[in-house]
């Protein structure tokens, strides 16, 4: 059932940032507000550093990636292009951060070819070692839900290489490595 109750998320200035809109069982209600908590963080941090500079990058990438996560992917792109602009050489990376929210919002809306190009953007365009690794755990991610398992495995090794990669990406990378080894013989 979706509608009844609609929770709604408002902020200090009286503006809807998000809604649920409708019952979601504990673990996609769980996920839905850490959607909802990060959207806000970007905004909250972007929206100022974007008013006072609207060519500072970094903040555009950031409102583009709170766009995406509130669902707004058409809003996103747009900033993306804006950031492009205002950063043809995408000199500290920031674009990954835009590229990434916009694939999450794609491999959870469809379609997931959609996403994979977006996080292919993200793994040629990030700098940060955890923003290249999150790119090519998403990939495998996306192969995965294809079936694809070859091109999974593939990414998760690009993600375990990624120089300074973060622990916890690499723990992720090998859990998912297991897991999809066993989908591909069949257990």
């Amino acid at each position: 059932m979706r509608g009844y109750p609609t929770i709604l998320f408002i902020n200090p200035d009286g503006q809807v940032e998000g809604k649920i809109p409708g019952y979601e069982a504990a673990g996609p209600f769980a996920h839905t507000m850490r959607k909802l908590v990060m959207a806000h963080r970007y905004y909250s941090e972007a929206e100022p550093k974007y008013e006072r500079d609207p060519k500072d990058v970094e903040a555009i990438c950031k409102l583009s990636a709170a766009s995406s996560l509130r669902d707004d992917p058409e809003h996103a792109k747009d900033l993306i292009v804006e950031a492009k602009a205002a950063d043809p050489k995408n000199a500290n990376g920031y674009l990954a951060i835009a590229y990434n929210a916009l694939g999450d919002y794609y491999r959870e809306h469809g379609p997931v070819d959609t996403a994979i190009v977006a996080f292919q953007k993200a793994a040629q365009s990030g700098k940060q070692p955890a923003d290249l690794a999150y790119a090519h755990i998403s990939l495998a991610l996306c192969h995965e839900d294809q079936k694809q398992f070859g091109e999974a495995l593939s990414e998760l090794d690009k993600a375990v290489a990624v120089p300074d990669c973060p622990k916890n990406f690499k723990d992720q990378a090998q859990e998912l490595r297991t897991k999809i080894e066993k989908e591909q013989n069949g257990a």
